[in-house]
């Protein structure tokens, strides 16, 4: 069945990985992230343009991506609340 809905934008759920990259401040840093899509052979990863994540990679011009299983779900959760 076909349902309309008002909205300003679409969210749908990602799987949650962690974004690691060098910070001036802390030397390395984490945060989770969940989105994200390939294109071609290139990862597109959304950041906020302010968040200290997006700061950083633009600075150093690098970043890994972890996609952990879910043994490392408490880890997750943690990267994601606690913030310097």
């Amino acid at each position: 069945m076909k349902q309309s809905f008002k909205t300003s934008k679409l969210y749908y759920g990602f799987p949650i990985f962690i974004l690691g990259y060098q910070d001036q401040n802390f030397e390395q840093n984490i945060t989770t992230c969940s989105s994200s899509y390939s294109l071609g052979d290139w990862l597109v990863i959304g950041v906020g343009a302010e968040e200290n994540a997006a700061e950083q990679i633009k600075h150093y011009q690098k970043f890994t991506v972890n996609i952990p299983d879910e043994n490392f779900m408490l880890e997750m959760e943690q990267a994601g609340f606690i913030s310097h």
